[in-house]
């Protein structure tokens, strides 16, 4: 249960967050370090399951990648060095065909 209540929070704060970058055009971008695919699952796509693994981070369901990883980096899309639903919303959007991420 305490699982589902920690989703549905993140799936709250990531309508908000999606919302926030519709009405600004774009998240603030931090200097770029690494490659920003947005492939959180590292199997060479960038899909929504990708935002679905950041979401599971930002939620606490699965362990925070450290922040030297290459995980880290290619999750944190908007550079500003904290996996979270902003991040998953640009993933989205770059699936969607709306957002370019750094190679």
């Amino acid at each position: 249960m305490v699982n589902v209540q920690r989703l549905l929070v993140a799936a709250g704060a990531f309508v908000s967050a999606a919302l926030l970058i519709s009405s600004v055009g774009s998240a603030s971008a931090a200097p770029m370090m690494g490659a920003k695919t947005g492939d959180a699952n590292m199997d060479g796509v960038t899909n929504s399951l990708d935002a679905l693994r950041v979401m599971s981070f930002d939620a606490r369901l699965l362990p925070m990648p450290a922040y030297e990883d290459s995980l880290y980096a290619a999750s944190d899309v908007n550079c500003d060095e904290v996996l979270n639903a902003i991040d998953a919303s640009l993933i989205l959007q770059a699936t969607a065909g709306l957002y370019e991420l750094r190679p």
